[in-house]
């Protein structure tokens, strides 16, 4: 099973996800493929020097990326990269992101035979403590996963689009009031999907992007999968039985989505700093595993770079309104 890590410009996270995968995977792997989309490229020659047995493959932006990491920066998204790299991969695949990092042992060879064996499309194996994002809804039990049936509001994909996507003229605020919109509802969605810190079936993972106009649009890619699942009835969903990621709250690549009022804090600045700290070698991304990285390393080294002290005030009242939004939603951060 080849593992695939989404990645650009943290190569301070990107070290400590490869540096879990060394300790929890143990070469239980084929191939460990970097899909990076901007890192500047003295970051990639330390990565590549620590981590030899790494592929690291450029996106088509990565030139136009790399030399532009500021505010101004547009972000375009590399999806049709992404999708055919992920075709070039083994039918099963581990797919992360460069700020996830193993928190527990998992052998992936017998974990792919069991998949094989059960014809899953979707093992997830992270959902941030949070209950409502996994499903008690069992089938059957195998010593890894469970095998799940989804329970969704509705599995058509028009359906799901008009109830829980669809936001022009309050309709949203509709559906609350009627009773057919609840959140708990909605997360229910990602029992069959997820972003990362999931294993994929080739097809189900390239189903999921259609149509997607170059935008990266959850909803649509939910409705994909509800397409995929109804057209291929013996597909199977499973979630194993314990999670075995845990993902960075400290930073963001950007700040899409990530935005909160009254803060003012430019994350390429922040990651910049983190960067040349950890190039350097004056920042042990290693040292606070399994938990995220601390926070009194990261307010030491802006502090040492910027001595205003404005650009850490900013990013520990952002890093604050970062975690809380997942705090909202039932998720772990710590």
């Amino acid at each position: 099973m080849d593992i695939l890590i989404k990645s650009f410009n943290r190569p301070y996270y990107l070290d400590r996800c490869l540096f879990s995968i060394e300790k929890h995977a143990k070469n239980s792997f084929e191939r460990i493929v970097v899909l990076d989309d901007g890192t500047p490229q003295q970051y990639l020659d330390k990565i590549q020097e620590k981590y030899p047995q790494v592929e690291i493959i450029k996106s088509d932006l990565y030139d136009k990326k790399s030399s532009n990491l500021t505010e101004s920066y547009n972000g375009e998204i590399p999806i049709d990269f992404w999708v055919k790299s992920a075709e070039k991969l083994s039918n099963y695949f581990l797919l992360i992101e460069d700020d996830f990092w193993f928190t527990e042992d998992l052998d992936l060879v017998v974990l792919e035979k069991e998949t094989i064996k059960d014809n899953l499309v979707f093992l997830k194996l992270f959902w941030l403590g949070n209950s409502k994002l996994t499903s008690s809804n069992i089938i059957e039990s195998r010593t890894l996963y469970n095998i799940i049936k989804p329970k969704l509001f509705t599995s058509n994909p028009f359906l799901y689009k008009k109830i829980f996507k669809t936001y022009g003229f309050r309709f949203n605020d509709l559906m609350k009031f009627l009773g057919l919109y609840t959140t708990e509802r909605n997360l229910a969605y990602y029992h069959i999907y997820s972003v990362a810190g999931s294993i994929f079936k080739k097809d189900y993972f390239v189903s999921l992007w259609k149509k997607n106009n170059g935008k990266v649009n959850e909803g649509l890619q939910i409705q994909n999968a509800l397409e995929y699942l109804k057209s291929n009835s013996n597909s199977k969903i499973a979630h194993s039985k314990k999670e075995y990621f845990q993902t960075g709250f400290s930073t963001a690549a950007t700040l899409t989505h990530k935005k909160y009022e009254g803060i003012n804090l430019d994350i390429f600045e922040v990651n910049k700093f983190l960067n040349e700290a950890w190039f350097n070698n004056k920042f042990d991304v290693a040292l606070s595993l399994p938990k995220d990285i601390l926070e009194t390393e990261i307010e030491q080294i802006l502090n040492n770079a910027d001595k205003t002290g404005n650009l850490t005030s900013e990013w520990k009242k952002w890093h604050f309104n970062f975690k809380n939004q997942y705090i909202k939603l039932g998720c772990k951060t710590e």
